[in-house]
């Protein structure tokens, strides 16, 4: 595969040349990173060379690949709202490493399209990339909390054209760069949205926007993947501005950030931690940050909390049940917790937070493939949506 090979010449082993067991091992483990392949095994055979000086040896790696040509279909429930989502997409497209897939994705009431193209930069050239185009649709609603229950202060549907460019490049080892480019298009309406919800709108709902986002994207991986566990820690900062260019909007700027730390303390155990952080000086509801349903936190109804500014945490504890080469099944314990406001000095308080058990169902020699279902109590605030489901890890 060439583009096994351009990975193994960054790491300077090519034919004819000296390499040492770190060489050899970094390489291992940036394979292994591409999550292409189950296994990477590596061993030394001596060859007939007892005429030369010094003694040569061959290194023969063997690769496990993994299934990449993935059929998307997807049926996730969580927080109130049910999902489907069908499409497909190849990790390794025609073995070159690109990924290349769309899908349709259908919530509620409404209908969303994907198509994308991702390639490394060890691939693409000097700059990776990452390539969407996205037409969607979503019913949000706004909440506040009642004496008891969350009540409702608006609803509206957000139908959104989006086109995305990510250049990036790894500038010293594990820090990546990138430069992103973005035009978003939203319309509003009160189609679809329950009549009760209506009511409380009296007619004021959302304007129609446009912007223009640029920005600068950070990201420090020290990931490192096994067959089916990652251990290791990342850290993603993104700041954007973003332009209007519509009229009537105001321009505003954003800045986002997200930290992972996976650690194995005993073997095929797993702790997992996420912290999440990040705040606009934007009044269009739109671009507010909307939490609860299918990610973020479990246990309450979809977009349950919403502000300009947040912060969520994340934490699970991955118990074994059973492993095996084709099937791992693991219990997951877990603690959310999020706070989202208008006001970033109003951050100091949690909005709501959960606890609860999950079962996870991963099957190593299929990329990415990891179903999960989750049982949520909330802990801080009231909420009637305990059970989600859906495919790959939380986080």
């Amino acid at each position: 595969m060439g583009a096994v090979k351009k990975i193994l010449d960054q790491h300077d082993l090519r034919e004819q040349r000296e390499v040492t067991v770190t060489q050899i091992e970094k390489a291992k483990q940036a394979l292994m990173n591409l999550q292409l392949f189950s296994d990477v095994k590596w061993t030394i055979k001596p060859l007939d060379n007892s005429n030369s000086e010094p003694r040569k040896n061959e290194l023969q790696l063997q690769l496990e690949d993994r299934w990449t040509l993935i059929p998307i279909a997807k049926f996730s429930s969580g927080g109130g709202v049910k999902q489907t989502t069908l499409g497909a997409y190849d990790a390794n497209f025609l073995g070159s490493l690109y990924e290349v897939g769309a899908q349709i994705e259908r919530l509620e009431n409404t209908n969303s399209g994907v198509a994308w193209l991702r390639a490394p930069e060890s691939i693409a050239g000097p700059f990776g990339m990452d390539l969407q185009a996205w037409k969607t649709a979503r019913l949000r609603t706004k909440y506040v909390q009642g004496p008891v229950a969350p009540e409702i202060k608006q609803g509206f549907l957000h139908q959104r054209e989006k086109f995305y460019l990510e250049l990036f490049r790894e500038v010293i080892e594990d820090v990546r760069v990138g430069l992103i480019l973005d035009s978003e298009s939203d319309e509003f309406s009160e189609r679809f949205v329950p009549t009760e919800t209506k009511d409380i709108n009296k007619g004021v709902i959302p304007e129609d926007s446009s912007f223009l986002t640029s920005g600068l994207r950070l990201r420090y991986n020290q990931l490192k993947y096994d067959s089916w566990q990652v251990i290791g820690s990342d850290l993603d900062l993104t700041s954007r501005r973003s332009l209007a260019i519509d009229g009537r909007s105001k321009s505003f700027t954003a800045i986002d950030g997200q930290y992972r730390f996976y650690l194995s303390p005993f073997t095929n155990h797993a702790l997992a931690l996420r912290v999440k952080a990040g705040g606009s000086n934007t009044n269009a509801v739109q671009y507010w940050n909307y939490f609860g349903g299918l990610s973020d936190i479990r246990g309450f109804v979809d977009c349950r909390f919403a502000g300009k500014n947040y912060w969520i945490t994340n934490a699970e504890y991955r118990l074994p049940v059973m492993v095996g080469d084709s099937l791992v099944i693991q219990q997951v314990t877990f603690f959310d917790a999020v706070s989202a406001k208008d006001s970033p000095q109003d951050l100091s308080s949690a909005s709501g937070a959960s606890i609860g058990l999950g079962l996870r169902i991963i099957m190593p020699k299929i990329y990415r493939f990891t179903g999960r279902f989750d049982y949520a109590k909330p802990i801080l605030r009231k909420d009637n949506i305990p059970i989600s489901f859906g495919v790959q890890q939380f986080f």
